[in-house]
């Protein structure tokens, strides 16, 4: 590993104000010229070295020209991949205003559901599953001549998958610029605050290592003395002694969930009425990774002087964003995290103890312009026990979705394909069934390929379970309908449940609320919605997030945009509901579940016991048959988002997956036995 130079630290004085990275400009571009040859470069840099903002601008000068190409070539456009939406979209914002442009101009960025670029652009930020989708049109990434993949640490599934693709396409590329000189070869410089150096090294063939030191401020780590249960009470109860006893400055909040935080910032809102005037110059924010951009950057802007932001915010403030003026860091020790199981085939949303790493990160997010103190809300005995790094997403989530993406490229052989970290055999062979159930491939096994359907499948950003719901409502002339229910799923929940007014909320919400389950409750808002010419006021008035909803018929718009494309009408069932739940349920039929004798439910494939949310339209109805779209396990393993269908039509199109499934938990429950 090449050190550029000793690390140089900020003062609590204001000394050393200068990113690192601009103070260390000159050994980068000496660094790089000096590697000119090597395809791939990893730079390792401190949190707080302005590597995310700084490296893309740099490499736009003259004097780094040499790295990409003999003849001077200047890269036609660079990609910057991020894992989260909400760095994509608030670095875009910052480089531009550097930069002296708008953004979409000679900055953009591209996230899920929003694209904000030109022919101009010439950097371009975007999270790692948008450059995974383009290379589902063009696989060997030829509109750019350089790829920085940064904040690899995350290791999120789209940042593994893409690591994979990113090497096969700089391979191939080597090969075709040997015939063709018109094909440059591929640049990749990989970005991170901290990585395992010599694997990454092993997996880019021995390429050269660059550290920039970073520049962060001394943080104290405070905590608890004592085990901690209710760490969203304890967070709300920090937050307003750090308010009363604590020297200005702003206060992040980690926890796990939109419920949590929407809770918790209710809470604080009516507790700050009780403070005297002196003390309630606060204010309290969301940020999370569902909520509308334009919200998420409120949470991004600095606090006017003498009042206090506090943000809760989930592990998407973990890292790549700095959040102006956080002084103080309240971590839970939480996160929401999907876990997969092969055996059973489910996706289970659990709330889990971070990894260290992960709790080095949040507090650091304390000292990123000042020092900073971080309480944590649990034991240091406690802490002690946990991992050191968390498990990357690819080991622990459903493979169906990325692996219908890579088949759609040409990649036949999964088991095969380089992975940073190949995940277990069974894991890629239970999405392989999967897909297989949903007619996406054509067979489970190697080499595959996508059927007609699955191409089509593969041509919506969506989980495959949602695109196929949309290709069966052509069968059931409700693509309307459908493509309406599956843009607000997609979206955040349009209803608002403020707890001073949750009872007045709810009785307003009944009048949408669907005895057909809530996919239908969905529809119906959508539809008063569109038929509403003040909607504004209509939805103040009806505790509905306006701009959920509008974030839905964007998306909406691009569902539309795909089906247009591949010449499906969009045609509506009128108000019967049939038509409509059926084809959600020959979508979702893996997810389904039964009421049982004695009043509880089992899933149909697995058998295991689950309760309807609380939530729910179905809750107090108890319907005989669901299907539903995720599993959450708190106290019990709930099913939320539930649509009411009929047994008949789940034995139609799901009898002998269910056979499969009970003979093969049968099989694993004697093996274990």
């Amino acid at each position: 590993m090449r050190m550029l130079s000793s690390p140089v630290r900020s003062q609590s004085n204001g000394e050393s104000a200068v990113l690192p990275v601009l103070q260390y400009q000159h050994h980068l571009a000496e660094a790089l010229h000096q590697h000119a040859a090597a395809s791939t470069v990893i730079i390792v840099s401190d949190t707080g070295s302005g590597k995310t903002t700084q490296i893309p601008q740099l490499l736009l000068r003259r004097a780094f020209d040499g790295f990409f190409d003999p003849q001077q070539h200047r890269p036609r456009c660079m990609a910057v991949t991020q894992p989260r939406r909400v760095a994509a979209v608030s670095v875009a914002a910052r480089v531009a205003k550097e930069m002296q442009c708008d953004v979409g101009q000679l900055v953009g960025y591209a996230v899920r559901f929003e694209e904000c670029s030109s022919r101009e652009t010439q950097i371009k930020y975007m999270t790692d599953g948008m450059l995974v989708r383009e290379a589902q049109g063009d696989w060997m990434f030829k509109q750019y001549n350089l790829i920085i993949l940064d904040e690899v640490h995350e290791r999120s599934l789209a940042t593994d998958v893409l690591l994979g693709l990113v090497r096969k396409a700089q391979v191939r590329r080597r090969k075709f610029a040997q015939q063709d000189k018109s094909c440059l070869p591929l640049k990749v410089i990989v970005m991170s605050a901290t990585m395992e150096t010599e694997k990454m090294q092993t997996f880019w063939k021995d390429a050269p290592v660059l550290y920039i030191p970073g520049r962060t401020f001394p943080v104290e780590i405070m905590y608890s003395p004592q085990s901690i249960d209710d760490y969203v009470h304890a967070a709300i109860v920090s937050v307003f002694q750090i308010h009363r006893a604590s020297p200005p400055g702003g206060i992040l909040v980690f926890l796990t969930g939109r419920e949590e935080i929407e809770e918790s910032i209710t809470r604080c809102q009516q507790l700050t009425k009780s403070l005297p005037d002196t003390l309630r110059n606060i204010a309290f924010f969301p940020l999370f990774a569902n909520l509308p951009t334009d919200v998420q950057m409120e949470a991004m802007k600095k606090s006017s002087p003498g009042n206090r932001k506090v943000i809760f915010a989930t592990n998407v403030a973990e890292t790549s964003v700095t959040i102006p003026g956080v002084k103080y860091v309240i971590d839970s020790g939480r996160v929401k995290s999907k876990t997969f199981s092969p055996a059973t085939g489910m996706d289970l949303l659990k709330v889990r103890t971070v990894a260290q790493a992960q709790a080095w990160q949040r507090s650091g997010r304390a000292g990123r312009e000042q020092p900073g103190t971080c309480y944590r809300l649990y034991t240091e005995d406690e802490f002690s026990q946990w991992p050191e790094q968390p498990v990357p997403e690819i080991l622990r989530c459903n493979l169906s979705t990325i692996l219908l993406q890579m088949i759609s490229m040409g990649v036949d052989k999964p088991l095969a394909f380089p992975f940073y970290d190949a995940p277990e055999a069974a894991n890629i062979q239970c999405a392989l069934d999967q897909l297989g159930w949903l007619g996406a491939i054509e067979s489970s096994q190697e080499p595959v390929a996508t059927t007609e359907a699955g191409k089509i499948m593969a041509g919506f950003p969506l989980d495959p379970r949602y695109s196929r719901c949309i290709l069966r409502a052509q069968v059931h002339q409700c693509t309307e309908e459908v493509c309406t229910i599956i843009a607000m799923l997609s979206s955040d929940s349009p209803f608002i449940s403020l707890m001073h007014k949750r009872k007045e909320a709810a009785a307003v919400h009944e009048k949408f609320l669907s005895n057909e389950g809530d996919h239908l409750s969905l529809l119906n808002v959508w539809r008063r919605f569109k038929d509403e010419k003040q909607a504004q006021m209509w939805c103040h008035a009806n505790y509905l997030n306006r701009k959920n909803l509008i974030k839905a018929e964007q998306i909406r718009k691009q569902l539309v945009e795909v089906l247009n494309r591949q010449e499906i009408p969009m045609v509506s069932c009128g108000l019967s509901t049939t038509a409509v739940r059926k084809a959600l349920c020959e979508g979702m039929f893996m997810c389904a579940a039964e009421r049982q004798p004695d009043g509880t439910y089992l899933t149909l494939d697995t058998k295991r016991t689950v309760a309807l949310h609380p939530s729910s339209s179905l809750f107090k109805t108890r319907p005989g048959c669901v299907v539903y779209n995720e599993l959450v396990q708190t106290t019990k393993t709930f099913i939320r988002d539930l649509c009411l269908v009929e047994r008949d039509w789940l034995d139609n199109v799901g009898k002998n997956y269910y056979m499969e499934m009970r003979q093969k938990m049968t099989r694993i429950s004697t093996k274990h036995s």
